[in-house]
């Protein structure tokens, strides 16, 4: 059965009983992205999120080599591979453009995974996001949002890698891994992976997968939500 772990708003966090473990500085490790857009994208967007994941993948002690999607000759030899789609028009979103008040509910970012098992193909979804961080980017220059919105979009890829370099549905209690993003981590102008990710993903070492447990869950005709007091948004998986 092929189900994908699935980035949706939502308006609660739920804890994961995760322990935050030391690790020392990781070696470089390689790991060959392909990306591809089914949409159009700002070259200068596009260029943020890629400079943005070239150093976050770096400071957890990956080197990305990037791959052409029409051109695939990345030499992967020892290396990881994934690939990317970028979905959506992937630009910094226009303050004057209506805010889709169902965003709660959409899906950012989703990896595959078949048989409980962690496929290397992720996307990113424009739109959502657009729609996600429209109203507290309503007042920054287009220079800033441009930057802004393509770090937001390689910390969401960032998260997916986790997944696949992890071989892990499993996440972590804080940092880029955890189960959960709010606006605020997104817009952070700091926001890493914490030392449980990195021993996960330089060993590659994950427990026995299992899908998520039935929960108590609210109105959701397209995807889960989850419901809290206050009006917080954030970031969450299922599968």
């Amino acid at each position: 059965m092929y189900a994908c772990l699935r980035a949706t708003f939502c308006l609660l966090s739920l804890s994961i009983g995760i322990g935050r473990s030391e690790s020392a500085t990781p070696t470089t490790a390689d790991i060959a992205v392909y990306l591809k857009s089914d949409g159009s994208s700002s070259p200068a967007v596009v260029a943020n999120m890629m400079r943005e994941l070239g150093e976050l993948m770096l400071s957890a002690g990956f080197h990305i080599e990037w791959g052409d999607w029409k051109k695939p000759s990345v030499s992967s030899d020892g290396a990881d591979l994934a690939v990317v789609v970028l979905r959506g028009t992937c630009s910094a979103p226009s303050p004057v453009e209506p805010t889709d008040q169902s965003r709660n509910m959409r899906v950012l970012a989703s990896t595959a995974v078949a048989d409980h098992k962690i496929l290397p193909f992720s996307w990113v979804d424009c739109t959502a996001l657009s729609q996600f961080l429209r109203p507290s980017m309503a007042h920054e220059s287009t220079l800033r949002r441009d930057y802004v919105y393509g770090r937001a979009m390689a910390r969401l890829a960032g998260h997916e890698l986790y997944h696949i370099l992890a071989r892990t549905v499993e996440h972590t209690q804080a940092g880029v891994a955890k189960e959960r993003f709010a606006i605020a981590d997104l817009l952070a102008e700091h926001f890493q992976y914490e030392g449980e990710a990195l021993f996960r993903m330089h060993s590659g070492q994950s427990a026995e997968i299992v899908l998520e447990p039935a929960i108590s869950r609210s109105w959701a005709p397209t995807s889960t939500s989850h419901s809290r007091s206050g009006d917080d948004l954030l970031a969450g998986e299922r599968y």
